[in-house]
């Protein structure tokens, strides 16, 4: 049966806590990023700039985040945008993007067992 890219851009909901200060719920797309792609990532991080890392997280979180309902002083929701992600602090981008691989990794760990099935 084939299949239609259509079926590979669906999303996913989640919650990433954040304490005293609240829940962030985030759309997502789970396959918008392999898991190695993160692990990939999280290497890479290490050696550069925190200008650097937050340019590479905010990479990360537009092409993941479909929307979340991160809201401003006024209480008016924040759109996904890169304006916007890379004015976020890179610790709450690195809290985000570590929720989004954590559950990557959870999808991946299925996946490669079902590869390694027999044929029916």
């Amino acid at each position: 049966m084939a299949i239609k890219k259509s079926s590979l851009e669906t999303t996913a909901t989640m919650t990433v806590e954040f304490g005293d200060v609240g829940n962030l719920n985030i759309v997502y797309r789970p396959r918008g990023f392999a898991y190695s792609e993160a692990q990939s990532l999280w290497s890479d991080l290490k050696g550069l700039s925190e200008q650097q890392q937050q340019a590479r997280m905010s990479e990360a979180l537009l092409r993941l985040v479909v929307s979340w309902d991160l809201l401003d002083d006024d209480g008016n929701q924040l759109p996904v945008t890169n304006e916007v992600v890379e004015s976020l602090p890179l610790q709450f981008a690195i809290k985000v993007f570590t929720a989004l691989a954590e559950k990557l990794q959870e999808m991946s760990v299925p996946l490669a067992n079902a590869a390694s099935l027999p044929a029916q």
